[in-house]
């Protein structure tokens, strides 16, 4: 029994601030969540953690010696302001039960004001305590209360077993006697190419009777009374051919023979110089003779063994020249014996004859005419008969139940009309 009030305050705590969510679930109807159960008990002994002698400050022991060092137990944690901010924290993590864990921490502070003598600063940081009873801690008083507080609680749980038995012993009314509704059986009346709601002449609650006038499309009436003519194009003139320019003709035919005879002199190979071959054979005979001079000299300096002296290096500079010269005139000698026409002037040439074809084919081509345009003119379509589809008589006699529209296509719609028959 001391045991149990050593954890009084912690029970009567947590049973208070279940009583809200409890009696809420019962009134609107449904079971709180056990998330939800579990958030409530913390939340209402939340409040404790400014002191570290109590159950919530032994869970976060170095947040409860900083509050209880800096403010002190009942002081901060048990003020209106405290509410307000578990309020505001509350609605911003958890939108959906934030009303009952601020109410379970509010009702923290309202057992505090019913049991122990010290109060509760509602208004910290104001001085002022506020009291509902002086219930000594740990008393018989305070066992009074918590049992209380746990039948207010387990009042909801008891509440359909004591309806229950309450209804076995009130004597029960006889059960009414139930008279069976009849069904309506309703009947569709579908009325297509409706321009105009007002062409539909009755509306839900009308009695209609056999052969009544129920619709009138004047519209559709009136659009197949006069349909929309068609257009059909007349033929205009027969074209005629125009005639030739014959100055255009000649320009281009004058242009086309110019640019044949720069393509056939671009392509044609080049005839070589005489007078450049003659001067470049001459030179490459006096170079090979140089080259012959240089390599005998060489050779009577390898024979001597002077291959050190001044003259054996001047040779063989000037036999290095003379190679590089005679490779020179070879190739120019092979260039001028077999030329090749200039790639870029034969580019040119061709792209020019193309032109002067392209344009003395234009310029020689016979010109189409162009064809007149046709001057449509209305034809009258054939009208047809004005039939008695226009205006919708009732099949049935009956109560108009419902007038809607099934579709629509364009300007034109489809409206049903339900019709509950009328039983003899």
């Amino acid at each position: 029994m001391r045991h149990l009030r050593n954890h009084l305050g912690a029970i009567s705590h947590i049973v208070a601030g279940l009583l809200p969510l409890t009696w809420s679930a019962v009134l609107i109807g449904g079971q709180p969540h056990p998330v939800l159960i579990v958030f409530a008990a913390f939340f209402a002994l939340l409040p404790d953690v400014d002191t570290t002698a109590s159950h919530v400050g032994r869970l976060f022991p170095y947040a409860s010696e900083q509050i209880e060092r800096r403010w002190g137990h009942r002081t901060l944690t048990h003020s209106l302001l405290a509410v307000a901010a578990i309020a505001l924290f509350t609605w911003l993590i958890f939108r959906d039960g934030w009303v009952w864990l601020t109410a379970a921490y509010g009702t923290h502070l309202l057992v505090d004001m019913i049991v122990g003598a010290e109060g509760v600063p509602l208004l910290w940081p104001g001085s002022w305590r506020f009291f509902i009873a002086q219930i000594p801690a740990a008393s018989t008083g305070e066992v009074v209360a918590t049992g209380s507080l746990a039948l207010a609680l387990m009042l909801p749980l008891l509440w359909p077993a004591l309806a229950f038995s309450t209804a076995e012993i009130l004597p029960k009314p006889p059960p009414p006697t139930l008279t069976p509704t009849p069904t309506p059986k309703t009947v569709t009346i579908r009325i297509p190419h409706v321009y105009d709601p007002d062409e539909v002449l009755i509306e839900p609650g009308d009695t209609i009777t056999t052969g009544q006038l129920i619709a009138d499309l004047v519209t559709y009436r009136r659009l197949i009374a006069t349909p929309t003519p068609t257009l059909t194009p007349t033929p205009g003139p027969t074209p005629t051919p125009a005639n030739l320019n014959p100055a255009t003709v000649a320009q281009a035919e004058a242009e086309l023979s110019l640019a044949e005879a720069r393509h056939a002199a671009a392509i044609a190979t080049p005839t070589p110089d005489p007078i450049l071959l003659a001067t470049l054979r001459s030179e490459q005979a006096a170079v090979n003779n140089g080259i012959q001079d240089r390599r005998d000299a060489l050779h009577r300096c390898q024979q001597e063994n002077a291959c050190d002296d001044w003259r054996y290096q001047l040779a063989a500079q000037e036999l290095a020249e003379l190679e590089a010269r005679a490779t020179e005139i070879s190739q120019q000698l092979n260039a001028e014996l077999y030329p090749q026409p200039d790639a870029l002037a034969v580019k040119i040439a061709e792209a020019q004859l193309a032109l002067a074809e392209t344009r003395h084919a234009a310029a020689v081509a016979t010109p189409t005419p162009a064809s007149p345009t046709a001057t449509p003119r209305p034809v009258d379509p054939p009208r047809k008969e004005i039939n008695d589809e226009t205006r919708i008589h009732a099949l049935i006699a009956g109560h108009v139940v419902e007038v809607r529209i099934a579709a629509v296509t364009g300007n034109e719609a489809v409206v049903e009309i339900l019709v509950e028959p009328v039983t003899k």
